[in-house]
């Protein structure tokens, strides 16, 4: 697959597996704020830079935030989200960012938003923690 900034950004590939769907599959389906929640955690850390992750990480709780409390219009698509989610892989080392950053997307998807920013919170400590190291 070609990767070009604008049609299709490598920070959007998929993560979880060699195939569709992508990060827009699942975000065109959601709500705004949780949209830019679940965009904001995948793409995070693919960047190459902690500090990126961080600010990644940030923005995602501060849609997340936005977002609690609000009536989610789009409860037909959320059928659809979670049938696409089983398709994503857990992944194996449970120590890996990916699995963090999984677990996070995973709250997203259940629209457990405290869950997530608390998920954000802890890996946001971590990074800082291993820039330290």
């Amino acid at each position: 697959m070609k990767h070009d900034n604008v049609n299709h950004p490598r920070h959007y590939e998929p993560l979880f597996f060699m195939r569709e769907p992508e990060c827009i599959d699942f975000t065109e389906l959601m709500s705004f704020n949780r949209g830019n929640a679940f965009k904001y955690v995948w793409r995070s850390g693919l960047k190459g830079d902690a500090d990126k992750e961080i600010e990644d990480l940030k923005k995602a709780a501060w849609y997340l935030n936005r977002g609690i409390g609000q009536v989610d219009n789009y409860t037909e698509h959320n059928v659809i989200i979670r049938n696409l989610w089983d398709f994503v892989k857990v992944p194996e080392d449970d120590t890996s960012a990916r699995y963090f950053k999984w677990l996070i997307l995973d709250a997203i998807v259940r629209f457990n938003f405290a869950g997530a920013i608390a998920k954000i919170k802890n890996r946001i400590d971590c990074i800082k923690r291993n820039k330290q190291e």
